[in-house]
């Protein structure tokens, strides 16, 4: 039952977190007018937080908005090598 409950705790910790996380995202994004990507580095650097564990603090939200930007500035690529649009669909080498 203890175990349940410590379980409990951590996941309502880590729900706050990840909230915390967002806010203070978005307030980059809005206040330095950032991309999403520079918001998290400054996050990052800001709070010496290694990117690997902001990445487990993005929700799904957060998660499809740098998608997108990775994809507008051609971060992302299939494995033929063919550059992922931001719509998801791919195109030609650039």
């Amino acid at each position: 039952m203890k175990d349940k409950a410590s379980e409990k705790r951590r996941q309502h910790s880590l729900k706050a977190e990840m909230s915390t996380f967002q806010f203070e995202i978005e307030f980059l994004m809005k206040e330095k007018q950032l991309t999403l990507m520079e918001a998290i580095l400054e996050y990052c650097t800001k709070n010496s937080m290694e990117v690997e564990v902001a990445a487990k603090l993005l929700n799904a939200d957060l998660k499809a908005k740098l998608k997108n930007e990775a994809a507008e500035l051609h971060f992302l690529r299939h494995k033929n090598g063919k550059v992922i649009r931001p719509n998801g669909n791919a195109c030609k080498e650039a």
